[in-house]
């Protein structure tokens, strides 16, 4: 008898199955006013000239393989933006301002943008409630601190060697802050109270305009020894907390008076 060919019916499933197997899988975007929020950070800094900007404003559903961009598991929201240089001698290179848009950003969890050249004010960052990590080290961020009230898991907040200037933020409610890093700015003013804070763990404000009176020290922030307070021009009055705080006896050793303060910009 002749050799019967074999004929293999191929069933609709079938098909399907291969299809999805040899084809990329879309992802559900992330949110239009979070994609706008991210389009508009690219286009206010510069993006076209950063130095790493893969994927950047591709479509929608691609968000999330976009250069510094971290998304929920799901891939349903931007929960990080890390747009920082792992050494000092690199650069991102993002110039210009943080778009209003920033706050549209409501699962955000990290913000990074240390050592690059943005400028202007830190825009509000008001129902940014899962906000964890803000950094903002090392650029030319000028005006007042937006307020920090609300932000209920914030944990980080570092915002060193800027332009920044205005009162000191009102901590109250942020349970939850670790440290708090705003060295070699322009703050002025006194440190609020820093009760209910029960797990700060460090204060590094050097290099400010501060004044008055320091609020007493909090224990898990005496235990730590790991702030700086000075050079300020803090009322000097002995505080064995702060002492331990900063490993200095007394902890005003190394500030300056507000005259000497104020005149290093014109000696």
């Amino acid at each position: 008898m002749p050799k019967t060919e074999k004929c293999f019916a191929t069933r609709p499933w079938q098909v399907l199955a291969l299809f999805f197997a040899i084809t990329p899988q879309l992802h559900a975007a992330i949110p239009s006013s979070e994609r706008q929020a991210l389009i508009d950070l690219y286009n206010s800094t510069d993006g076209d000239n950063w130095s790493w900007h893969t994927n950047w404003k591709g479509p929608p559903g691609t968000e999330c393989t976009w250069t510094g961009i971290g998304c929920s598991d799901d891939e349903s929201h931007v929960t990080s933006i890390y747009l920082t240089a792992a050494y000092a001698q690199m650069t991102y290179g993002l110039v210009g301002k943080l778009p209003s848009t920033l706050r549209n950003l409501t699962q955000l969890e990290s913000f990074d943008i240390g050592m690059n050249f943005v400028d202007g004010p830190i825009p509000s960052l008001e129902g940014m409630t899962r906000l964890r990590v803000f950094v903002a080290q090392d650029n030319n961020l000028e005006g007042p601190l937006p307020s920090l009230i609300g932000l209920s898991a914030l944990e980080y907040f570092e915002v060193d060697r800027n332009g920044i200037t205005g009162p000191f933020p009102r901590l109250e409610g942020l349970s939850h802050l670790i440290g708090f890093t705003a060295n070699g700015n322009g703050l002025s003013g006194p440190i609020p109270s820093l009760d209910g804070l029960p797990s700060l763990q460090s204060l590094w404000v050097a290099g400010n305009q501060l004044t008055g009176d320091l609020p007493p020290c909090p224990s898990a922030v005496a235990e730590t020894e790991w702030s700086m307070l000075c050079p300020n021009a803090f009322n000097q009055a002995p505080d064995p907390g702060w002492d331990q705080a900063t490993g200095l006896s007394p902890w005003y050793s190394t500030c300056r008076s507000p005259d000497v303060l104020l005149s290093d910009g014109f000696e």
